[in-house]
């Protein structure tokens, strides 16, 4: 697999929305696929929160290769379990968990995916990407990173 750069801009806006007017707004857009990733509102890393969000939309297939240090998990059968083992000293351990992140299994105990909450806080978004191979630098109003992988 061939190594590329690839650009993520950041906006920052106001709502002009009707129910949401005045509120604050953060975007990034993926200049390779165009897509846009979005959060709203205040009082969250909502730079984070848009960063999780296009991590969760392109690379899906790596996230999952960290299930194994998602902060809580979910199935039907099961509900939703926190990893109270990882959970030291007020705050969790990077070691054993990302901070913000949930694996999802289906009934059968198979994986279906893994999501990182981005509102978390980018430094966590960062380090979870680091984790799946990617390399993110903010640089102004730019979010550049290096992808060892192929996406589509």
């Amino acid at each position: 697999m061939k190594n590329h750069n690839n650009f993520l801009r950041i906006k920052r806006s106001l709502s002009r929305g009707r129910d949401t007017y005045g509120w604050n707004l953060v975007s990034i857009k993926d200049v390779k696929t165009g897509k846009f990733y979005r959060a709203c509102g205040g009082g969250y890393d909502m730079l984070g929160a848009a960063m999780g969000e296009w991590l969760n939309d392109t690379y899906k297939e790596e996230l999952k290769t960290i299930a194994h240090k998602a902060m809580a998990t979910f199935s039907n059968k099961t509900g939703l379990i926190h990893r109270k083992d990882a959970f030291k000293g007020g705050h969790y351990d990077r070691d054993m968990v990302f901070y913000g992140t949930y694996a999802y299994f289906d009934d059968a105990g198979g994986l279906e995916k893994v999501v990182i909450d981005g509102a978390c806080g980018q430094s966590e978004v960062i380090a979870l990407a680091q984790e799946i191979g990617l390399t993110l630098t903010i640089s102004g109003g730019e979010i550049i990173f290096i992808s060892p992988y192929t996406t589509n």
